[in-house]
């Protein structure tokens, strides 16, 4: 996007799960760019198969939070939440947010795109006649079996 240009941050979408990034902890960096901007996000929480939240702090106080939440849905898909809470107003961000906006928007359809396009694909395979027969199918998948931990929701920061 232009906004990733602005900022000379190119982001790469991963296509697959990546086994090195599954270790997650909380106070991990997460980096957004290959060049060191904007600074890394640290992982405040996470809630395995269902949420994680991670944002920057400042002097020890978490000034904006990213919260991407995975609710299971009653014919088997899921939805995914991503929220932002932050304490950056006025003057630049005036200007940054609006384009934060468009990235998000545009991250939450490449991410619907992917998942609709495996999907697809493991169910067309499924069904193949030479499939395996213990091929799952996506319904099966940890995402739609996903619950939220006992006293958390989306709203909770």
């Amino acid at each position: 996007s232009w906004l990733e240009g602005a900022i000379q941050c190119p982001i790469t979408n991963a296509d697959r799960i990546h086994p090195e990034w599954q270790d997650l902890k909380v106070g991990d960096p997460v980096e957004m760019c290959p060049n060191g901007m904007p600074p890394a996000y640290e992982v405040a929480q996470i809630h395995p198969n269902y949420a994680i939240v991670m944002g920057h702090k400042e002097n020890g106080a978490w000034v904006d939070l990213w919260q991407f939440v995975i609710l299971p849905q009653a014919d088997g898909s899921s939805r995914l939440i991503l929220r932002t809470r932050t304490m950056m107003v006025g003057g630049i961000w005036s200007i940054i947010h609006p384009g934060v906006f468009v990235m998000e928007y545009g991250l939450l359809h490449g991410v619907q795109a992917r998942a609709e396009a495996m999907s697809e694909s493991a169910t067309s395979a499924a069904f193949h006649p030479f499939a395996k027969m213990s091929r799952r199918l996506p319904s099966e998948s940890f995402i739609t079996k996903a619950r939220p931990p006992q006293g958390w929701s989306a709203s909770s920061s």
